[in-house]
């Protein structure tokens, strides 16, 4: 919430890189505020493109939720998005999109 209030009122970065190498913790209660207000608003606001870096707890990464799936689809359908596990790969494939 805070990353989007810093451009409330102008256009979003077309190009994100979301790094979660450091996240720990639970996904659940995010999940429908990523899907249904972020994602949106996101799209919405320019942002077109998403390089997502894995979080190295596995029990962390947002694939182990309920629910995940379909976010997951949402941001594929919507946006050019890619997941890596390391930021240099991350770095050359957003770099070029």
């Amino acid at each position: 919430m805070a990353g989007m209030e810093l451009f409330k009122g102008r256009r979003l970065p077309r190009r994100l890189l979301s790094d979660h190498q450091q996240v720990t913790g639970e996904w659940a209660d995010a999940l429908p505020w990523l899907h249904y207000e972020w994602l949106p608003e996101a799209t919405s606001g320019g942002l077109q493109v998403v390089a997502h870096i894995l979080a190295h707890n596995t029990e962390s990464q947002l694939s182990n939720y309920s629910g995940s799936h379909e976010f997951i689809a949402a941001v594929t359908q919507e946006l050019n998005a890619m997941s890596f596990r390391h930021l240099a790969p991350a770095w050359q494939w957003l770099t070029h999109r």
